[in-house]
């Protein structure tokens, strides 16, 4: 019976002590499965953090990119109002401050633009009181150069000043509203680049 009651007790003993063990290993494996996952979660929890400050910086970054932006709209449009009001002046102004030499200035545009085939010339509807004038010495211009060549007036145009040639399907524009948009676009480039430090020269 004592024997019994030894083996009895031995097989309880080792049952247990198995029992310790295998819950010790399955706690221990579970510790290292918490580690693990707390390792990734910090791992994550770094991520999340250095998004979260790049998404800070990035949006920081696009506030001050959004208000330079603003700023430099703000600038521009100031420029572009003061550019209007100094070219609507000299639309406006260049014929009545010097016609002589506006209507020089039209001739050398009508010597630069004949090229010895018969043509039109149409001017501006602003210019009618000395189209007349025009019309015949570019006439007399054009018989110097290319006697042999016509040159014939059309219907005025709705310009603000100066004149477009006609040569078939070929037109040359010789108005003022050209030569303005030409030297307006040169001067607001060299506006920008005074304001915002460029070269003006490229």
């Amino acid at each position: 019976m004592k024997n019994l009651d030894k083996i009895t007790d031995k097989i309880m003993f080792d049952a247990l002590l198995w029992c310790q063990e295998t819950f010790d290993a399955a706690e221990q494996k579970a510790q290292d499965i918490i580690k693990i996952y707390e390792a990734k979660a910090n791992e994550q929890n770094e991520e999340l953090a250095r998004v979260a400050r790049d998404k800070i910086h990035s949006d920081n970054a696009r506030h001050d990119s959004y208000l330079a932006m603003q700023r430099r709209n703000a600038i521009l449009a100031e420029k572009s109002a003061m550019v209007d009001e100094v070219f609507n002046r000299a639309a406006k102004n260049l014929k009545k401050d010097n016609p002589d030499a506006y209507e020089k200035l039209l001739e050398r545009l009508f010597v630069s633009a004949i090229n010895g085939k018969d043509g039109e010339v149409c001017f501006s509807h602003h210019d009618y009181d000395i189209a007349d004038k025009l019309y015949r010495q570019f006439v007399q211009i054009q018989s110097n150069v290319y006697p042999h060549a016509t040159l014939k007036r059309g219907q005025p145009l709705d310009i603000l000043g100066g004149f477009v040639l006609h040569y078939g399907n070929i037109s040359v524009d010789c108005s003022t509203d050209s030569r303005i948009i030409i030297i307006r676009k040169s001067l607001e480039r060299q506006v920008v680049d005074i304001l915002f430090g460029g070269n003006s020269n490229a």
